[in-house]
């Protein structure tokens, strides 16, 4: 897990101790651990990584897993009387257990016919088992809080039922992806003129409607010629942007 957290700095180009933040790395090391709550503001990473795989930067290369859009992630009723053990499958949003071949499902259809003794009762996935360098199983709950209201009727829509969750690389690719797509461009200045706009093989639009007439002419462009680095000091930059 790679969490953002709050810390106090003392950088060798600032006179003082700056409030910022860092990056807290932490390892998984056994199923004991993989119940999984997202943590307040969305301030840690869950990252699946193999330590053998390293990039070209001794980085661990592996995907990152974000939830996104929806605001539940696991049941509200972490106790029911209704459901016992038969709900254990959806009491954390995010679950890691060591992949086995005993293990293919984390419930079963046919586990409200015994509530108490279900057919697959998933808190036994999580016997101490190592999760280090193994093959790993991730379990993930995407749902929705619904309240019924009066806009519900006749037919319950579901409009604002929403969940998803993301895979993304983590360190495992040298470049942002998107440099493979044509919807790029690169403008060069020379004293403050625009001396080339490359669009890398980008087609301008085209259709019934003239599309082309409403694209922004980049000859024409203006803007920063350099990107602040966090962190900086708003007060004393030491990397100013200057607009041409």
């Amino acid at each position: 897990m790679h969490s953002v957290v709050p810390a106090e700095v003392k950088y060798s180009w600032a006179n003082i101790t700056r409030s910022t933040m860092k990056v807290e790395r932490k390892y998984l090391e056994s199923e004991d651990d993989g119940k999984i709550d997202y943590t307040h503001n969305g301030q840690t990473m869950y990252v699946v990584v193999n330590k053998d795989s390293l990039n070209k930067f001794g980085e661990e290369r592996g995907y990152r897993i974000s939830p996104k859009v929806g605001g539940a992630h696991h049941l509200t009723i972490q106790q029911s009387p209704n459901l016992q053990n038969s709900q254990s499958f959806a009491t954390h949003p995010l679950y890691v257990t060591k992949q086995k071949d005993t293990e293919p499902a984390c419930a079963n259809p046919y586990n409200n016919l015994d509530v108490r003794n279900p057919l697959i009762n998933f808190d036994n996935f999580f016997d101490g088992e190592s999760l280090v360098q193994e093959d790993l199983v991730i379990w993930a709950n995407i749902a929705m809080h619904h309240v019924p209201t009066t806009g519900d009727l006749p037919t319950t829509t579901m409009s604002f039922a929403q969940g998803s969750l993301v895979f993304s690389p983590h360190n495992y690719l040298y470049s942002d992806a998107s440099r493979q797509t044509s919807q790029q461009v690169r403008i060069q200045y020379n004293n403050d003129i625009v001396t080339e706009v490359e669009t890398f093989g980008a087609q301008p639009m085209h259709g019934l409607v003239d599309l082309a007439a409403t694209e922004a002419n980049l000859w024409e462009y203006s803007g920063d010629v350099a990107i602040r680095k966090f962190p900086y000091d708003p007060l004393n930059p030491f990397n100013d942007t200057v607009s041409i």
